[in-house]
């Protein structure tokens, strides 16, 4: 372990605490033996609670982005995409859920609100305070917030940001290179701001927002990108190096004359985007071939990402921008990954770095046949591993396991896709997103709970421990126990056994929601309600979730129940 100094924008000193990597552990190191330990100065500051960030060795190939202290706290803009609707909310209507990993904090929507959890030395938990919390805590929703109902959460290495229904943008956390975009450079934020609306973002609603190392990005409504924070490699794309509190927007000639920008992602240094046909676009630093252009330059302004390989004829649907490498998913659900390859996060079965885009899943759990029922519905590029979501809601992760951030069991790396272990929390769940962050990943499934796996030096599992996972957790409160349900004419009564573990929250309602069909009874204390409008003689599979101050739990184990009048002789319904 050694220390590195770094000085910000506003003179301030960053000590930075540097864990190296064995490259390969002899056997019978174990899991300890994989950090490096000392500098007792280093050691000492972290405890004390001062600016400590953790960051990973710089890969040793050829074109290296900015070497180790660029790798700190996984840079990669953890954008969670547009918030789909679940059938979880507590009055009936459809709630809107997102996950967000960040350096050592991670953030979730849950009914319109923000939560966090984790590291908070920059008030990166939003809630008005530098205190860290091993569980979701709310997102200060008063001030700028007051009365928004949030649709989208991205988290950085150090901040968070957030659109409203609106279009609006807000931002809290560190701001030393005015990566919050209110138009100042203060230290940092531990409540939203609003993000600065007086010059190329007046009169503009914002349709996606993503948070990098120490800059953002977003796109509006009509697919123009805007960006701002620091820009000491270009990364806001504006064709300048000069760094911009306020929103800059990105130059829209050269590649990207006439696109409209669909999909945008920020990271280290450098930002990618995709554009409504298809196409690729990375500008910002270089190294180590993050722009897929297949050179390992800098660029200022976007470029476009190769099409002449493996990208031939295909349209890209999500991109996903890492610390030092990309991945991106396409319309017919195939992966393709390009830049740093050490610990096989490309996913193509080898640890060859490469410039240009290489197709993910060429052999190993997602090889079979077609692809029939595996095809990539979301991709999610980190620190040196990446996560992917099926159709079919399950989760593969790859490239390095050190801590568990592959959720498979074990800490070995893979360069193919592996599994999440699906049992334990996530048994029968659905998974709907999925955020890779520096060493650890979380997820979200149908009913809006959050899993995650992977290091917890900080907390950011949000299990209300500090212990490393390697699988999956829920954040948040416990799944209500023993469902029972009883049938009447069009309608069944559910009660259930409240949660056995609240994660240090207090209770909000619960929801009850049969399937097929989506019909739901909610109540904010009762353990029981009943679920009217349902067809008699149809079978379904009741499942019952709570809200609390900590968050939403997952689905609890499914009841069957056969709604009917009366039935005949035969036993059967009608």
């Amino acid at each position: 372990m050694g220390e590195r100094t770094r000085d910000f924008a506003d003179g301030g000193l960053l000590i930075v605490t540097v864990l190296t990597r064995q490259a390969r552990p002899e056997p019978g190191l174990g899991r300890a033996g994989r950090w490096l330990v000392g500098s007792a100065l280093a050691w000492v500051l972290a405890v004390l609670g001062l600016a400590t960030l953790i960051v990973a060795p710089a890969f040793a190939g050829a074109g290296s982005t900015a070497g180790a202290a660029g790798r700190m706290a996984g840079m990669a803009g953890r954008t969670a995409g547009m918030a789909a609707p679940t059938a979880a909310g507590m009055a009936g209507r459809a709630a809107r859920t997102a996950i967000a990993a960040g350096g050592a904090f991670s953030c979730d929507l849950q009914a319109g609100r923000a939560y966090c959890w984790g590291n908070n030395d920059y008030g990166q938990l939003g809630d008005g305070s530098s205190t860290a919390s091993s569980f979701p805590v709310p997102v200060a929703a008063g001030g700028v917030l007051a009365g928004k109902s949030l649709t989208q959460i991205s988290a950085g290495a150090a901040h968070a940001c957030v659109l409203d229904r609106a279009g609006a943008a807000f931002c809290w956390g560190y701001d030393g290179t005015g990566a919050l975009g209110d138009g100042s450079m203060a230290y940092s934020s531990d409540i939203p701001v609003p993000v600065d609306t007086s010059g190329v973002l007046a009169g503009k609603a914002l349709s996606r927002i993503a948070a990098g190392y120490n800059h953002t990005c977003a796109t509006d409504r009509v697919g123009a990108a805007y960006c701002w924070g620091d820009n000491s490699r270009g990364e806001l794309g504006d064709g300048s190096t000069v760094s911009s509190s306020a929103p800059v927007a990105v130059q829209a000639g050269g590649a990207l004359v006439g696109q409209r920008v669909t999909h945008i992602s920020a990271a280290f240094h450098y930002t990618c985007a995709t554009d409504r046909a298809g196409a690729g676009f990375c500008w910002g630093a270089g190294g180590d071939g993050v722009l897929g252009n297949g050179t390992t330059s800098d660029s200022s302004v976007p470029v476009a990402v190769q099409t002449t390989g493996v990208l031939a004829g295909e349209t890209l649907t999500g991109i996903s921008a890492g610390s030092s490498h990309v991945c991106a998913v396409d319309s017919v659900g195939q992966g393709y990954c390009w830049g740093s390859n050490a610990n096989g996060e490309l996913g193509d079965g080898s640890t060859t770095s490469s410039s240009a885009p290489v197709q993910v899943l060429a052999r190993g759990p997602l090889a079979a046949g077609s692809f029939t029922g595996h095809r990539l519905t979301r991709i999610s590029a980190g620190l040196f591993h990446t996560c992917a979501l099926t159709r079919a809601g399950a989760a593969y992760c790859w490239g390095s396991g050190y801590v568990g951030e592959l959720g498979t069991g074990s800490i070995a790396d893979s360069s193919v896709p592996v599994a999440v272990y699906a049992g334990g929390v996530l048994a029968g769940t659905v998974l709907t997103r999925i955020s890779a962050a520096d060493t650890h990943t979380c997820a979200t499934d149908r009913a809006g709970a959050a899993y995650c796996w992977g290091a917890n030096y900080t907390s950011q599992l949000g299990d209300g421990t500090s212990t490393e996972r390697d699988r999956p957790v829920l954040a948040g409160p416990a799944a209500p126990a023993q469902v029972i349900v009883r049938p009447g004419d069009r309608e069944a009564t559910v009660s259930w056994r409240a949660p056995a573990s609240l994660d240090g929250g207090t209770l909000i309602g619960s929801s009850a929601t049969a399937r097929p069909g989506g019909r739901m009874c909610a109540t904010k204390r009762a353990a029981r309600c009943t679920i009217t409008g349902l067809r008699n003689c149809i079978r379904y599979r009741v499942t019952v979730v709570v809200r609390s101050t900590a968050g939403r739990s997952g689905e609890s184990t499914a009841a069957t129940v056969t709604p009917g009048r009366t039935r005949d002789p035969g036993g059967r319904c009608r």
